[in-house]
């Protein structure tokens, strides 16, 4: 939670987060309200959003799916930095498409995921602060990307 704060004043200096600061901060507020089902609501779908608003600027005429949102944070990277990098970027590309954006079968749902979470079937109690930690640690780290 204590770190939450300086993230909350790091996020809006990046452009791709400004449009979504209020809504980040919202999530903030639900999560240290211990109101993780909110936190987690707000914050998956958004954590789309923020990577759409970096794709628009940086690929505009590139169609934007899944695929192409991940592509546009990860390959503006070299392949030689790509495997030294701190960031991991191959194992976090790995999670976005795997984790993040995973499929689901809407007969049988399971898991937490931007889908599950947005077509609302998520399992209840997979709305957990741990989940909320994951959604802003993904923020955190696309914030790290965009700033280089």
């Amino acid at each position: 939670k204590p770190r939450l704060e300086g993230w909350q004043v790091r996020w809006p200096q990046r452009g791709f987060f400004s449009d979504h600061a209020v809504t980040l901060a919202r999530a903030v507020d639900r999560f240290n309200a211990d109101d993780y089902i909110s936190a987690v609501s707000i914050l998956y779908p958004r954590i789309e959003g923020v990577m759409r608003s970096y794709h628009i600027f940086a690929r505009p005429s590139v169609l934007q799916n899944q695929q192409t949102l991940v592509d546009s944070i990860i390959s503006p990277i070299n392949s030689t930095e790509r495997y030294s990098m701190l960031l991991l970027p191959e194992k976090f590309r790995r999670y976005l498409v795997e984790v993040y954006f995973a499929a689901f079968d809407p007969k049988n749902p399971s898991g937490l995921s931007r889908h599950t979470v947005a077509h609302g079937v998520a399992p209840q109690d997979a709305f957990s602060e741990k989940a909320a930690v994951v959604g802003f640690l993904i923020l955190d780290q696309l914030s790290a990307y965009f700033a280089g």
